[in-house]
């Protein structure tokens, strides 16, 4: 028998903070963040179990949204892929079957490696929403994501300027008509 001293048992015990969840958790969990600052008043939950109505089985929601809006209950769901490469129709079918079986409202599919075209056009058919998500606190983040950025060149004139320069001539010196920079 081993005798383990009970003061300090942190030491023995490992601390779930020092085991970083994996990248598909840290995805799922940027995204009900997001979703958390853009809905402030809906009941946003991370890893539902919603039962589904055809299949009679709990399903597994990423993130589900639950709002009023008037007099109507809303039911949105959401699907988080961390994959680098495009989601495909497949992956939007099997989507929209949950959507159906749990009777929500609404899906959103987001997958950070983006969509094929067969696959936004079905979810565009299908009413399914289609986003990308990009961690923007992640290290490699302006590898991942390219944003087209539009220059706009502005061009300052000011009025000519006239000096009066003290000299022993006592001139007055303009300088230039219009300066631009």
């Amino acid at each position: 028998m081993i005798n383990v001293p009970t003061k300090n048992m942190e030491k023995y015990v490992p601390s779930t903070n020092q085991i970083p969840d994996p990248k598909w958790k840290q995805f799922e969990k940027l995204g009900e963040k997001i979703i958390k600052e853009l809905s402030p008043k809906a009941e946003v939950k991370w890893n539902d179990f919603i039962l589904g109505h055809d299949t009679e089985t709990e399903r597994q929601i990423d993130i589900s949204i639950r709002a009023k809006i008037e007099d109507h209950d809303v039911l949105e769901i959401i699907q988080l892929k961390n994959w680098t490469k495009k989601a495909n129709i497949n992956t939007v079918g099997e989507f929209v079957s949950v959507v159906k079986d749990v009777r929500a409202t609404s899906g959103i599919l987001i997958c950070k490696g983006g969509f094929t075209v067969q696959a936004k056009k079905y979810a565009k058919n299908k009413g399914i929403k289609l986003l990308n998500l990009h961690d923007a606190e992640s290290k490699d983040w302006n590898q991942e994501i390219k944003i087209p950025v539009l220059w706009i060149e502005y061009t300052l004139v000011f009025p000519p300027i006239t000096w009066k320069i003290l000299s022993k001539y006592d001139q007055t010196v303009n300088f230039g008509k219009r300066s631009k920079f």
